[in-house]
C-alpha cells in the first residue's frame, strides 16, 4: 500500500458519508488541538537547527530548513483556508478536510523524523540523545491529545503518525556509529508500541464517553417524549372525563333543588359532596396538565382583593360550617398585580386543603404588608405537619401519612406551586405538628393606585333573583342540554335551548323571546363551534353586545384570546351550578 492510499484510508468515514454538524465540530476541534501543539514542535526544530549549526552542518540545515519552511507555509495556508470556510462548506467536503488534517499530521511527523534521520548519525552521543528524547516526548505528548484522534481520524491516523515519527528515528540509530545504537533503536520501537497503546486507550475512553453522552441524550429525548405523551394523555383523558362529570354536576344540582325538603336531602347532599370532590380532582388534573403544557398563561392586571376574598368566603363558609368549623375572612381593600382567576384557584386550593385537614377550631384568612408585598395568610387549627415534611407537600402525587384518611391523590398543592411560580408570587409555610399550619402567599402591589370600593349590600347579595331573565342555551349533548335547562329554570330563568344556533333562533322567534345572555358549548354538530353560534345569534337578534358564556373543555391557548376579542367569557368543564349562577348574575343584573 503506497503513502497516498494509507493517507486516504486513515480517515474513518467513506467519501459518500453525509457529514453531520457534529462531525464538523469534531474536525474543527481536532484542527484546534493540532494548532495548540505547534509551538512546541517549532521550539524543538529551533533547538535542532542550533545543534546542527554547532556541528557545522550548514548544507544539511539548508536542505532541511527549506523543507520545513515549505511545510510551515502549507499548514498556514491550509489553516487560513479552513478558517474562511463556513461550517456548511466544510460539511459538504468533510472527506477532503479529514484527509487534509491527516496530511498535516504526517507532515509534522516527517519533519521531526527526517531531522533525526539526517542529523542524528552525525551528532555526538549527548546530542543524539537530546534529539531522540525530543522525538519520544513528542510521541508521548501527541498520543495524549485525544481531540486530535478521537474526533477525527481515530487509531489508524495515530498509528500512521507514530510510524512516520518513530521509524525513521529508529533507522537513524541503526546506521549510527555511536555506541549502543542498537539498544537505542529498540528503545524507540518500544516507545512506538507504548504510545500506540496509550493513544488507543485515550481514543477508546473518548469514544466510550461520546457513546454515553449520546445514550444520555437519547434517554433524555425519550423522557421528554414520554412526558409530553403523559401530558397529552392527561389533557385528552380529562377532556373526555369532563363531559360526563359536567352532566353529573348539573343532574345533582337539579336533584338537590328538587329534594330540599324530603328525606332524601341528606343523601343527595352526600352525593353532591362526592361529585364536588371528583370535580375538584379533575380540575386539578386539568390545571396541572395545562400548566405543564404551557397553555395556562396568566393575565396579570390590577386586582382589588376585597371582592375576591368575599367571594371566597361565600363559597366556602357552608363547607366549613358542615364540618363544625368557623371560617373567618378579614378582607383588605389593597390592589395587587395578579391574575384574579388564577389567584382565586390558588386560594381555593389552599382553603379547601385547610378545611379538609382541620377537624375542629377555625380557619382564618387575613392580610398583612411585609417586604414590599401583600401577604395573604390562611391559618388553620388542623393536624399540621412536621417541619422536615413541608417541602414535600408541593411535590406531584405526594400525600403525607397524616393525610391518608382524606380523599384526594396529592396534586392540589402541586398545582398551587405551579400557579404561584407562573404568577411570580411567593409562598411560605409554617406548621406545628398537631396544632395547625399557616400558608402565606406574597403578591406584588399593583403599580397603579385605584379608588378603593367596598361592596355595597347589592354586591354582597349572592341570592340575586334571576326571574325574568331569558337565556339561549346551545348544547348538542341531549342529556347536558336537558339537565342544564332544568337547572336554569329552577333559578327562574326562561330558557330557549337547542343543538344549534338555527334551532335556538327558531324557538326564540316562535316564543317571542329576546335573550339577555347566550350560553353555548364549544363543540357543536356539523363542524360549528360555540363562538360561531354565538356570533350567529348576535347577528340574528341584532344585539352585537349580547353577553355570552362559552362552556368548554378545550385547552387551546388561543381560544381564550379569541373569546376575549369577541367579548365572550370562557368557563371550563366541569362547571358547578353555583359558579354558573354567579356568572349569569354578573352579566344580567
Amino acid at each position: 500500500m503506497n503513502l497516498y492510499h494509507l493517507l486516504a484510508n486513515s480517515a474513518q468515514r467513506p467519501k459518500t458519508h453525509k457529514a453531520s454538524q457534529d462531525d464538523v465540530e469534531k474536525l474543527l476541534r481536532g484542527f484546534a488541538a493540532f494548532r495548540s501543539a505547534s509551538w512546541f514542535n517549532r521550539f524543538i526544530a529551533l533547538v535542532g537547527i542550533l545543534l546542527a549549526y554547532q556541528n557545522n552542518l550548514i548544507q544539511e540545515i539548508g536542505y532541511w530548513g527549506a523543507a520545513y519552511a515549505l511545510y510551515l507555509c502549507t499548514t498556514i495556508v491550509c489553516d487560513r483556508v479552513i478558517r474562511r470556510r463556513t461550517q456548511e462548506e466544510i460539511q459538504q467536503n468533510i472527506y477532503v478536510w479529514q484527509n487534509c488534517f491527516v496530511a498535516e499530521l504526517c507532515g509534522r511527523a516527517l519533519m521531526m523524523s527526517s531531522y533525526a534521520f539526517i542529523f542524528l548519525p552525525k551528532f555526538s552521543a549527548p546530542e543524539a540523545a537530546v534529539i531522540s528524547f525530543a522525538v519520544i516526548f513528542v510521541a508521548f505528548a501527541t498520543s495524549h491529545i485525544e481531540a486530535m484522534w478521537s474526533y477525527t481520524v481515530g487509531i489508524r491516523g495515530l498509528r500512521l503518525f507514530l510510524i512516520l515519527l518513530i521509524v525513521p528515528t529508529t533507522l537513524a540509530w541503526m546506521i549510527s556509529p555511536l555506541t549502543g545504537h542498537f539498544l537505542f533503536s529498540l528503545v524507540t520501537l518500544f516507545v512506538l508500541w507504548v504510545c500506540e497503546l496509550l493513544g488507543r486507550a485515550n481514543i477508546e475512553k473518548a469514544e466510550y464517553r461520546e457513546r454515553v453522552e449520546h445514550q444520555l441524550a437519547g434517554a433524555a429525548a425519550q423522557l421528554e417524549i414520554a412526558n409530553t405523551a403523559k401530558t397529552r394523555l392527561l389533557v385528552e383523558a380529562s377532556h373526555d372525563l369532563r363531559q360526563p362529570v359536567h352532566a353529573l354536576e348539573m343532574l345533582v344540582s337539579l336533584l338537590r333543588t328538587e329534594t330540599q325538603k324530603t328525606p332524601f336531602a341528606q343523601r343527595v347532599s352526600n352525593i353532591q359532596s362526592s361529585v364536588n370532590t371528583l370535580s375538584d380532582m379533575l380540575t386539578d388534573l386539568l390545571d396541572m396538565s395545562r400548566l405543564d403544557d404551557g397553555k395556562y398563561s396568566p393575565k396579570l392586571e390590577p386586582t382589588q382583593l376585597f371582592p375576591l376574598m368575599l367571594d371566597i368566603e361565600s363559597s366556602y363558609v357552608g363547607l366549613a360550617q358542615r364540618k363544625g368549623l368557623a371560617l373567618v375572612v378579614k378582607p383588605s381593600n389593597v390592589w395587587i398585580q395578579t391574575d384574579p382567576v388564577m389567584l382565586q384557584r390558588v386560594l381555593n386550593n389552599i382553603l379547601v386543603n385547610a378545611i379538609k385537614y382541620t377537624q375542629k377550631g377555625r380557619i382564618t384568612v387575613s392580610c398583612s404588608a411585609h417586604e414590599k408585598m401583600l401577604w395573604i395568610h390562611v391559618r388553620d387549627t388542623g393536624i399540621g405537619m412536621e417541619k422536615e415534611k413541608i417541602d414535600q407537600i408541593f411535590s406531584d402525587y405526594t400525600r403525607l401519612d397524616e393525610a391518608r384518611s382524606e380523599h384526594g391523590y396529592g396534586i392540589g398543592l402541586a398545582v398551587v406551586k405551579r400557579m404561584i411560580d407562573v404568577l411570580g408570587c411567593t409562598i411560605r409555610v409554617v406548621s406545628d405538628h398537631g396544632k395547625g399550619s399557616v400558608f402565606s402567599l406574597g403578591c406584588p402591589y399593583a403599580a397603579q393606585t385605584f379608588e378603593e370600593t367596598k361592596p355595597n349590600s347589592t354586591q354582597l347579595n349572592t341570592d340575586v333573583s334571576l326571574a325574568g331573565t331569558a337565556i339561549c342555551l346551545i348544547e348538542n349533548d341531549p342529556l347536558i342540554r336537558l339537565t342544564t335547562e332544568e337547572m336554569l329554570i329552577t333559578m327562574g330563568i326562561a330558557v330557549v335551548s337547542g343543538a344549534s344556533a338555527q334551532e335556538v333562533l327558531s324557538s326564540a322567534l316562535k316564543r317571542e323571546i329576546s335573550p339577555d345572555l347566550v350560553l353555548a358549548d364549544m363543540h357543536l354538530d356539523e363542524g360549528v363551534n360555540g363562538l360561531q353560534a354565538i356570533e350567529q345569534l348576535r347577528d340574528s337578534f341584532g344585539l352585537s353586545e349580547l353577553p355570552a358564556i362559552l362552556i368548554t373543555g378545550d385547552l387551546d391557548r388561543g381560544l381564550q384570546a379569541l373569546a376575549a376579542q369577541m367579548r365572550v367569557d370562557v368557563v371550563y368543564k366541569p362547571v358547578r351550578s353555583v359558579t354558573l349562577r354567579d356568572m349569569i348574575t354578573h352579566h344580567v343584573r
